[in-house]
């Protein structure tokens, strides 16, 4: 079952879980970088390049202290969209 969360600006959505950096590029606009799961997933993750790169250096795993710099944030499936086209990825 789809987890669902109620965003201010886009209603209930389906929800989606990011770094807070994504976060601060739908507050700034400015690309941070998107790697993220399959849009079709039942919860979509994101998280940007910082934070893949220090996913990479600790050799592919999710250690504590990844996870505490990527500080997981939640967002409405549509919040999502708009960081992936900040990021450059679909339509404008």
């Amino acid at each position: 079952m789809t987890s669902l969360v109620s965003c201010d600006t886009h209603g209930l959505q389906k929800r989606t879980r990011v770094c807070r950096h994504i976060v601060d590029t739908l507050v700034d606009r400015n690309p941070r970088g998107m790697h993220w799961t399959s849009d079709d997933d039942e919860e979509p993750c994101a998280w940007c390049t910082n934070c893949h790169t220090a996913y990479r250096n600790a050799g592919n795993e999710w250690t504590d202290d990844v996870m505490a710099a990527l500080d997981e944030q939640v967002l409405c499936f549509s919040c999502f969209k708009l960081a992936q086209q900040i990021n450059g990825f679909g339509a404008h």
